[in-house]
Parts: structure tokens; C-alpha cells; sequence
């Protein structure tokens, strides 16, 4: 209401009446906010509408019962749009005086329109507690709520790169704005090019996800072959999307990615042009799935190849958000390679925290487990991955392994049968094989499968040293040195194959020649206590007896349980 002519206007009437100013201005701003956005911009791009209603004369965008039933995350965005246009109201009355940049700022969030570039995304979700990088990691169940909650309110694209940064290892705040605005930079360089500009600005205010196929095809064209121009063609091992960004931005010292960072980086790129995206995996083969209107298109990460309309090969589709239990797989599969398997097994339950059904973990955690001596919990991962997956070959090997540690040899000869039935030509089954039938002490059937191992893979040095070790069991001694033999031609290092020929020589009574297999085991290791005792032992039958006492002690000073 206008107040009479010379009276003064009351704090209720001054209010009431920069309220209303600023509502005018909001709505003069919404008919062409989004023409006086950068054409990249994320509310542009998802072609934004007002979402502000007249409630008893103001702009209002939510009731106080609609606010309630909001998500923590949703109440925070609102609380910010609110302040927003409460500076507005408070510069009206001239308590706060604002700058061009910071009124048109405000502005836009008064209107709902959320920043657009990361930076300042994960600067906000990252103040919020219970997504903070300190505090989203609690366990599986909040952290797959939060990114929900990321996704719902900030897109796909911030919720899988704040995801996959968190997995990572970004922890602090002013890193996640840090690699945020390394996003953000990356996606500018890419979008802001005249050709790209000059399409986007076409679309007039609509979704690019609804525009004509034919100008999302040539944006989505441009991304995928600026993202390939931008990587080495050497295939690299690097995953952590931190590292593959710095690598995109051509930082030096940077790994180039491999398949899994590749994807990751695509993922986010595409999801921030407003495109529905999906992961494709055929084994350990990933690519993308784009939508355009009614079109698939397919996006192979893992070649050079154009973006296609049909799928290398069909496989199995899934939210991209199944990156972060891909990426703590990786992480295990690091550790694992370095030989911190503790860090490995909470990497691989990690992974399965966040989705459970993934064979290949399982399998690996079996095998992280095997190598710590852990047989029964290698037993019972490898189970899970074979029910899982009854395909599995290599995961029946591994249960094989495990059952033989336990000296569950019936049980071991029965999943490596079927590792051979899915798998003829896996050497490792039948390797694994020969040792179940070595433990049964059913040696003619250890020595085919051994044998058979050999035949598949010729440079299998193990599989050829056991077969050597089988037929020293069965008193085959000429046919274990040549084993032993076919060892060392394959692998020269293979220190034991050299012990257990100078063993077999000297069966034979072939003394030079057990005297040279020694020799060779202590050029390789000089502090070899059982070579040097050996070696006394040939001497001595040889008449040496000096030389032979003497490499006896050097034996015995090595290891003195020898003269027990």
C-alpha cells in the first residue's frame, strides 16, 4: 500500500515494499536470464524454467510445509536462494550496497539458477556436513545417499566427479574447488570455441538433451574429439580422476590414463553437456552409452574410434555412479600389485560395499587372501565369485588353490576339473591340477596334468620345475632333469629348478654336473645354506674332503639347524 502524501513509511511498509521491488526485478530477469548466461552454462544447457510462485503477492518457492518435506540438501539450496534475495531486499533499503558482479550474482540465485562451474558447486556441497569429504565417507550406505542427494539436486556430472575425487583421496575443501575448477576449465576450453558457441546459441533457451539430433551429434563430436586430442596415444595406468584431469590439462609429469580414467573423464564431460549417459561393460571392457532424443550413441573410451550408433559389442548397462566401485577395484588391484594387501582387502570390500554382485572383486580379494595365508577367507570369497559367476574359470583356479592350502585335495581336483571344462586351455588349472593329484599322491595323473599345462603354454616355467618335481616323487629321475632342464632354459634365474637339478644329478651320480647346477644356484644366491651344504656333500664323494669341509661350515654358519 502507498503511503499518504508527506508521511513516512513504517520498517513493515519499507520492507513490504523493496519485497515487491525485488520481486519485479526477478521476473524482468527471468524472461531473458538464460540469453545473458554463457552459452555452456549448466542451467542453459538444461534449459532452466522459473520455478518462483505468487503467493499472496510475493514470489515465493516453496510453502513452509512443501520447505519441511525437503531433503537436508534441498533445504540448504533454498536457504541460499532465500538469503540471495534477502541481500537483494536489504540493497533496496540500502543496508547493502552491492557491486554489478555481485547483484548479478545474487540474482541468479535468487532465481534459483545454480552456479554452473564446479568450483563453486563443490565449494557449496562440500560446506554441507553431511557430504563434506570429512564426513560422506563414513560407510557405503551415507555415501551412496549423498551422492544421490549430489545428483538429485546438482546433476550427474558434479556428483560423479565429487564421487570419484573423494575415492581418490581429495579430502579437503580447497582441493575438491581446486580439481573443480580444473573440471570446469577443461570443459570451457572444450564448449567455448566459436563452432560449439555458435550451435548452442541456436538453441534459444532449450535443452540440448531435447534439441535436433543433428546439432547434439556435432557437440557431442567436438567433446569426444577434443577429449581424444588432448590424451597420448601411449596407454597409461593412471585412473585417479585428480591425475587424469591434470594430464587432460597438459600438466606435466602427468601419467597418461588408462581405460578406466579415460572413461571416468568422458563420463563427466558428456554429463555436464546435459546428456543421459551410461556405462557399458563387456567384461573388463567399458565404454559409454549416450542418448540423443531417440538415439543411442556409442562412445568407445578405449580407441580412437568415431562415436558410433551401434555398439562394438552388446554388454551390460549401468549408471555411471558404478565408476566408484570400478575405481576402489583399481585401488585394490594397486595395492595388491605393490604387496600392501591389507590396504588391498579393504579396497576390494570397499568396492563391494558399494556393489556386491561384482565377480572380479571377489576373485581378486580370494587371491589377496591366498597370498596372506588366509585360505578359508580366500575359500569363501572365491565361492561367492563362482556363484555369481558360474562362467568364472580362473575363480574355480583360485578356489582350487585355496582348498590345496588346506590340504582339501578331493575338493580341489573337483573346481579345477571344472575351471578345465569352461576353460580347455587355462595351463594354470592343470598346473594348479597337478598339485591337487601330487597331494592325493596319484602321481602318473599329476604328471599328465603337468604335462598338459606345459603343452598349453610352453613358457609356463612353473608349470615345467612342478613337472620336474613329480617326476623326482616317482623315481623318474632322467625325465625330472629334463623338466628341470626346459625350467632354466625358459627362466635362467629360477634358482630352485637349479637346486632340485643338482639334487637329481646326484641321484644319478652325475657329480660334475650336480657340483655345476649347485654353483649356478649360488651365483644367483651366494648365501644359499642348502646349495653350500650340497655342494660340501658332492665334494666329499668325490674325495674332496677338505674343500668339503670347508663349504660345509660356510653352510652351517648360515644356517646351523643343517647339523641337526
Amino acid at each position: 500500500m502507498k503511503p499518504e502524501e508527506g508521511a513516512l513509511e513504517t520498517p513493515a511498509e519499507s520492507q513490504d515494499r523493496a519485497v515487491r521491488t525485488v520481486d519485479a526485478l526477478l521476473l524482468r530477469k527471468a524472461r531473458n536470464a538464460l540469453a545473458a548466461l554463457r552459452p555452456n552454462h549448466a542451467a542453459r544447457l538444461a534449459a532452466w524454467r522459473l520455478m518462483l510462485r505468487d503467493e499472496d503477492g510475493v514470489l515465493v518457492r516453496y510453502s513452509s510445509e512443501e520447505f519441511a518435506q525437503l531433503s537436508p540438501m534441498g533445504q540448504y539450496i533454498e536457504q541460499v536462494r532465500a538469503e540471495a534475495e534477502a541481500l537483494l531486499v536489504h540493497e533496496q533499503l540500502g543496508c547493502a550496497p552491492l557491486n554489478d558482479t555481485e547483484r548479478e550474482d545474487l540474482t541468479l540465485r535468487a532465481l534459483g539458477i545454480l552456479p554452473s562451474d564446479e568450483a563453486s558447486r563443490f565449494a557449496e556441497i562440500a560446506s554441507l556436513h553431511d557430504v563434506s569429504p570429512k564426513h560422506i565417507l563414513v560407510n557405503a550406505e551415507h555415501f551412496l545417499a549423498g551422492i544421490r542427494a549430489i545428483e538429485s539436486n546438482y546433476g550427474t556430472a558434479s556428483a560423479l566427479a565429487y564421487g570419484l575425487l573423494l575415492i581418490v583421496g581429495v579430502r579437503s575443501k580447497s582441493e575438491m574447488i581446486k580439481y573443480g575448477a580444473m573440471i570446469q576449465i577443461l570443459f570451457d576450453r572444450i564448449t567455448l570455441v566459436p563452432s560449439v558457441i555458435q550451435l548452442l546459441t541456436r538453441l534459444g533457451g532449450k535443452d540440448l538433451s531435447r534439441a535436433p539430433f543433428d546439432t547434439q551429434f556435432t557437440v557431442l563430436t567436438h567433446l569426444h574429439e577434443h577429449l581424444l586430442s588432448s590424451r597420448n596415444d601411449r596407454p597409461g595406468i593412471e585412473f585417479r580422476l585428480n591425475r587424469v584431469l591434470e594430464a587432460a590439462l597438459d600438466h606435466s609429469n602427468s601419467e597418461p590414463p588408462n581405460l578406466l580414467g579415460r572413461v571416468a573423464l568422458d563420463a563427466v564431460m558428456t554429463a555436464k553437456l546435459n546428456f543421459p549417459v551410461k556405462l557399458v561393460a563387456v567384461d573388463n571392457l567399458l565404454s559409454l552409452e549416450v542418448v540423443l532424443g531417440h538415439m543411442r550413441v556409442y562412445w568407445e573410451s578405449a580407441s580412437n574410434t568415431p562415436l558410433s550408433h551401434v555398439a562394438v559389442q552388446p554388454g551390460v548397462k549401468t549408471s555411471v555412479l558404478d565408476l566408484f566401485p570400478r575405481t576402489h577395484h583399481e585401488i585394490g588391484i594397486w595395492f595388491s600389485r605393490q604387496g600392501q594387501l591389507t590396504r588391498a582387502i579393504h579396497a576390494f570390500r570397499d568396492t563391494l560395499a558399494l556393489k556386491s554382485d561384482m565377480p572380479e572383486t571377489l576373485h581378486e580379494l580370494a587371491q589377496v587372501y591366498l597370498r596372506g595365508n588366509q585360505p578359508n577367507e580366500a575359500i569363501e570369497a572365491a565361492r561367492q565369485a563362482v556363484t555369481l559367476n558360474q562362467e568364472f574359470a580362473e575363480a574355480y583356479v583360485t578356489l582350487g588353490s585355496a582348498y590345496l592350502v588346506r590340504d582339501l585335495s578331493d575338493k580341489a581336483v573337483e573346481v579345477l576339473k571344472t575351471a578345465i571344462r569352461l576353460k580347455p586351455n587355462l595351463a594354470e588349472a592343470f598346473n594348479n591340477l597337478g598339485f591337487a593329484y601330487q597331494q592325493k599322491n596319484e602321481l602318473e595323473k599329476s604328471i599328465m596334468a603337468f604335462q598338459s599345462a606345459t603343452r598349453i603354454r610352453p613358457e609356463y616355467a612353473q608349470a615345467h620345475y612342478n613337472l620336474g618335481n613329480a617326476y623326482l616323487a616317482a623315481s623318474k629321475v632322467k625325465s625330472a632333469i629334463a623338466a628341470y632342464q626346459r625350467t632354466i632354459k625358459v627362466n635362467p634365474s629360477f634358482v630352485r629348478a637349479y637346486y632340485n637339478l643338482g639334487q637329481a644329478y646326484y641321484q644319478e651320480n652325475l657329480l660334475n654336473d650336480s657340483i655345476e647346477a649347485y654353483k649356478k644356484v649360488l651365483q644367483i644366491n651366494p648365501k644359499h645354506a642348502g646349495a653350500l651344504y650340497n655342494l660340501g656333500l658332492v665334494y666329499r664323494d668325490k674325495g674332496m674332503k677338505e674343500k668339503a669341509v670347508e663349504i660345509i661350515e660356510q653352510a652351517v654358519k648360515l644356517n646351523p639347524n643343517l647339523l641337526r
